[in-house]
């Protein structure tokens, strides 16, 4: 089996180590019955030539690309990571619709996903629309060891728009290359696979991903001086990891979403009053009513991830 990565930073690096890994003669694709396992081939294009060499030179990939020469890529490959940024991404699955093999599964990373999945699948049969819930705050494929995916979430679209391609004779249908994703994306080490649509996700990821980004930005930007940290107890640094932030990246996400996300700014910003008045009122009685229960809505969240965790 050939994999392709298109991009080689942090995800896409992440994603051939772990593809390594899963492809070896202990693997878990051998584990998984796949008996071509060992013999897989990783290929990856980007536009920096040096990062590509690097890769090569690590014995993370076996063969590397132009970005000029990606269609070359593509024909090799039966399962397709496109690591790039959402708005190009999608651009790039739709410009080589043709240039990917029949049978292979064509699938994204990207943070948003809006009306473009339906335009991707209309246009690529082999597409399949993905997200892993997972990352670093780091960047480029020099830090490409930190990301991991171990019991992390994946969520993936299945088609809305029925691919003909796929009933001809020999060709896998729909529901075979969605259940061969899912067991590829097992053997990477991702735990619970969640199924829904782009809108759905849109909105989730508004939430869970995307607010919180705002948030810790916003409270590093208040901050009064640089110095904060020493008087830190863990607090700070846990909330505010994620302000190590990619900023390209994440100004397109924000953009791209913002009918998902600006609700969930403002309800934020509810709450943040609540808080606040309370505080300012000496009001002992709504405050301890709040926090209470505060915390026991993040037990049950607690025991929603405890079951994703133990599966």
């Amino acid at each position: 089996m050939t994999f392709g990565i298109v991009g080689l930073g942090l995800m896409g690096g992440g994603f051939a180590r772990a593809i390594r890994r899963a492809a070896s003669s202990s693997g878990r694709l051998a584990e998984a019955g796949w008996s071509e396992a060992s013999e897989s081939e990783i290929f990856a294009c980007d536009t920096r030539a040096d990062v590509l060499e690097a890769a090569l030179a690590e014995g993370v990939i076996d063969g590397a690309f132009s970005m000029q020469n990606a269609a070359a890529m593509l024909k090799k490959c039966s399962m397709v990571f496109v690591c790039v940024y959402p708005d190009a991404a999608f651009s790039f699955i739709k410009e080589h619709a043709a240039d990917f093999a029949p049978d292979a599964i064509v699938t994204d990373i990207a943070g948003v996903k809006g009306s473009e999945v339906a335009e991707c699948e209309a246009a690529c049969p082999q597409y399949i629309a993905g997200h892993p819930m997972a990352g670093s705050d780091r960047e480029g494929f020099g830090h490409s060891d930190t990301v991991h995916f171990e019991g992390r979430n994946y969520i993936v679209i299945p088609r809305s728009v029925a691919s003909s391609a796929s009933h001809e004779a020999g060709q896998l249908s729909d529901v075979e290359r969605l259940e061969r994703f899912k067991t590829i994306i097992r053997a990477l080490g991702f735990g619970q696979i969640i199924e829904t649509t782009a809108k759905t996700h849109d909105s989730k990821i508004a939430f869970t991903s995307q607010l919180c980004h705002v948030i810790a930005s916003a409270l590093v930007d208040s901050a009064e001086d640089e110095r904060v940290t020493e008087f830190g107890g863990g607090s700070f640094e846990d909330l505010t990891r994620i302000a190590m932030i990619n900023a390209p990246l994440w100004t397109e996400l924000f953009l791209s979403n913002k009918d998902a996300l600006l609700p969930h700014v403002d309800t934020f910003l509810d709450s943040m009053q609540k808080f606040r008045a309370a505080i300012a009122d000496d009001d002992a009685g709504s405050l301890e009513k709040y926090l209470a229960a505060v915390r026991t809505r993040r037990a049950l969240m607690r025991k929603t991830e405890s079951r994703a965790e133990s599966k």
